[in-house]
């Protein structure tokens, strides 16, 4: 993997239609400078959809963020909380990673490349 610094990736997007494709490709490309697997970016990409898709219809107004942390490999979607989960949207990120929620956001944690 390239040496990289630590940093906080952060997109805000309106709470609409376009906001899961919107948050696929930020991540996708965020993941990517860290030369993070194909296979991992994949996987977090699909969990980021289906976090933003329950956040568009958890949120009527108002902005999502996604945020990726470089050094702890943790991606956050928020305002969103677990009980605004659909059963299948839960499904798949459970399915997918590790729990990492915090207050006001629901998240998951990136396996390094040598723990997939």
């Amino acid at each position: 993997m390239p040496e990289h610094h630590a940093t906080r990736f952060v997109l805000r997007v309106a709470a609409d239609r376009s906001a899961p494709a919107s948050a696929r490709l930020f991540l996708a490309a965020s993941m990517r400078v860290l030369g993070l697997p194909d296979d991992v970016i994949e996987d977090a990409r699909l969990a980021v959809s289906e976090l933003v898709t329950a956040a568009v219809v958890a949120v009527s107004a108002g902005p999502i963020e996604v945020t990726f942390d470089s050094a702890a490999l943790v991606v956050g979607v928020a305002p969103l909380d677990r009980s605004q989960l659909d059963a299948d949207a839960g499904l798949v990120v459970d399915g997918l990673f590790e729990r990492a929620d915090v207050d006001g956001a629901v998240g998951f944690v990136v396996p390094a490349s040598e723990d997939r």
